[in-house]
């Protein structure tokens, strides 16, 4: 995610660390990953769900959510996932080779999982695109590392009904900020 901040830091792991910091992971209930394709472009924006009735809860890794934890709540979920296919290790691709990955990761997660909704990250800069992602649970950090290996991504977001957002390195640094 990100690869413009990894590439002109001297440290590409603060960089890293500093964009997904400065990224908003939006979980747009509304909306089933297994229905995305329906959806097409109207996923970009979160103003698009919002106008359509769908309830978009943003989650910040280090800060606590009361809207999460209710949604996982009725959900019945208690361990969760937000993760994305899209730019391999921080490399942009093309759209159509982004959308093959995405659709690959909501196969591999479809099987074991009973909440799978469409996601967006979206950074805080502008002048980068949102990563279309995906929201799942029930899903354990073991198994959340092995996904973000498997797609070749630097991290992804974890939690627990209740805690704080996490942010699990896939060479097994994890980074949880108080959102102060």
């Amino acid at each position: 995610m990100h690869g413009r901040d990894a590439m002109t830091s001297g440290n590409p792991r603060l960089s890293l660390e500093s964009a997904y910091l400065r990224t908003g992971y939006l979980i747009l209930a509304g909306v089933s990953a297994r229905d995305a394709a329906d959806h097409g472009k109207r996923a970009a924006q979160e103003r698009a769900y919002r106008s359509m009735g769908m309830q978009c809860v943003e989650v910040r890794v280090g800060r606590r959510c009361a809207v999460l934890d209710r949604l996982l709540h009725r959900l019945g979920v208690r361990e969760w996932l937000f993760i994305t296919a899209w730019n391999p290790h921080s490399r942009p691709l093309p759209r159509w080779r982004n959308r093959a990955r995405q659709r690959a990761l909501q196969r591999a997660l479809r099987r074991n999982v009973r909440v799978l909704y469409c996601g967006l990250g979206v950074p805080d800069d502008r002048s980068w695109r949102s990563e279309h992602s995906v929201f799942a649970g029930p899903v354990a950090a073991g198994r959340a590392r092995r996904l973000g290996r498997q797609f070749r991504q630097n991290a992804v977001v974890i939690g627990r009904r209740g805690g704080v957002p996490v942010l699990l390195w896939t060479n097994g640094k994890d980074i949880e900020r108080d959102g102060g």
